[in-house]
């Protein structure tokens, strides 16, 4: 599935602000841009999704043009902060905490800023047509100019998003406040809003609409573009995976329950990329990560981009 472990990304198009049609030339529709679920919209195992995974979305695509040494000394503080017991060694508990820290505090910074963005009245409070009117007006405006298939994958994604609303909408007002926003936005990461999440993933992946997810269609879900034409190597490894782990009765295909371990397994995405950053980094071999071994492995916390070091050495994040 195109998504990461715990998250998938696809069709999950963030609603963004719709802009007036003069900045569209007045016959095109705003473009509706897709943010980034779970840990890193990046490649799983490069040292961008461990760098995005480590230091945060936000933190991590801010390049700086750091000296390197410099960099290295902003990443001993950060290590500092995230030795919470203050041994001078990263445990593989410390970074879990850290990695769920750091992925916390961008899902909610990134909700609060969208949410402040469509609370056009500030009490607090974004109603559905408050939101559909910003996200999905134009649909209905003769300014734009929109094809058929453009406008029914609009009007799947506009539905989609009602229902989403009202299962976010614990309280069924109409309305969302901001936490019920953040379930909106990020359904992947609250319990309550997992289900219908889990449910939209298999009906995106289910091509012949049996209910079901075959062998052909979780494969063609994970395939690249790049990959369509070919058969990569990791194809016939994913085969026995599917068969062996994925299809956990047998059966040959995936039914909702078995969808739904595969998009939230047992073994956290978090989880998993705190074990894998210790095994890549951890030089002695003793489960733990000293200063030294983080630093020998600086492209793979931190690279050279700009984490925002200071600011998440002030705040507990």
């Amino acid at each position: 599935m195109k998504y990461h472990s715990t998250s998938i990304i696809l069709l999950l198009i963030f609603p963004a602000l719709i802009t007036s049609c003069m900045s569209n030339g007045g016959n095109t529709p705003p473009r509706i841009p897709r943010p980034p679920h779970g840990l890193s919209d990046k490649e799983p195992g490069s040292q961008a999704y461990d760098q995005d995974a480590f230091l945060g979305h936000d933190q991590a695509e801010e390049f700086n043009t750091l000296p390197r040494e410099e960099s290295k000394r902003n990443l001993a503080l950060l290590v500092k902060k995230i030795d919470t017991n203050g041994d001078e060694a990263v445990s593989n508990s410390e970074l879990i905490v850290w990695i769920n820290k750091t992925h916390i505090r961008y899902i909610t910074s990134t909700s609060d800023i969208h949410f402040t963005d469509l609370d056009n009245d500030f009490d607090g409070l974004v109603s559905w047509t408050e939101y559909d009117s910003k996200t999905y007006g134009f649909v209905d405006s003769e300014l734009y100019e929109i094809e058929d298939e453009q406008h029914q994958e609009l009007g799947y994604l506009r539905a989609r998003d009602e229902r989403r609303w009202k299962v976010a909408d614990t309280d069924s007002d109409g309305s969302l406040t901001n936490t019920e926003f953040r379930a909106f936005i990020y359904p992947e990461e609250f319990t309550h809003t997992r289900p219908n999440y889990a449910r939209e993933t298999m009906n995106q992946i289910d091509m012949d609409n049996d209910q079901y997810v075959n062998f052909e269609e979780y494969i063609n879900d994970l395939l690249t573009e790049k990959d369509q034409n070919g058969h990569p190597d990791w194809v016939d490894a994913e085969e026995l995976r599917f068969k062996e782990v994925r299809d956990a009765n047998g059966d040959g295909k995936l039914d909702l329950d078995e969808v739904t371990a595969w998009l939230f397994p047992l073994f956290s995405e978090v989880e998993s990329e705190a074990t894998h950053l210790i095994s890549m980094s951890d030089q002695n071999m003793d489960g733990e990560l000293d200063l030294k071994e983080i630093l020998d492995n600086h492209d793979l916390f931190a690279g050279s981009k700009a984490t925002e070091w200071g600011e998440a050495l002030k705040s507990e994040l």
